[in-house]
């Protein structure tokens, strides 16, 4: 794949704060168990600050990334990282889970109504694809 083969392919990852998350780990796991500002993990990914830290929080609520407080604070990868797919990772920083998204569309009759039901199974059925390929890769693997 060329590279902006592969710059165009990444919305298909999921939302902005999935790649940006993976991003993040990507940077965490290059410095082990040193911690890392979220101001120099920024920098270094290119992202705002604060998409980041949104990111960063869902991460830390999984357990896949840890904080640490104080001079020498900051964010550090998990050390059992190995074993976190990045559908770990995709279903952790997600705003809602993917299971209870609604589309908020009046039906106001069976034909839209019957419509609506066929694209939501298409929609489930993409949604479970997307996570079983992520299950197959590890976050381990994920190359600066």
């Amino acid at each position: 794949m060329e590279e902006n083969e592969s710059i165009h392919a990444l919305p298909m990852l999921g939302n902005k704060r999935f790649v940006v998350a993976l991003l993040a780990i990507a940077a965490l796991s290059r410095r082990s168990a040193v911690p890392m500002s979220s101001a120099e993990l920024s920098t270094l990914i290119g992202v705002e600050a604060t998409m980041l830290r949104r990111s960063l929080g869902k991460l830390i609520k999984a357990g896949i990334v840890f904080s640490r407080e104080g001079h020498d604070g900051g964010y550090v990868l998990n050390p059992v990282h190995e074993s976190t797919s990045l559908a770990d990772v995709y279903l952790a920083v997600q705003d809602v889970p993917p299971s209870k998204k609604r589309l908020d569309i009046p039906l106001s009759n069976r034909f839209s109504s019957s419509i609506i039901a066929s694209l939501a199974e298409i929609a489930i059925e993409i949604e479970r694809q997307k996570v079983e390929e992520l299950e197959k890769h590890m976050i381990s693997k994920l190359s600066p």
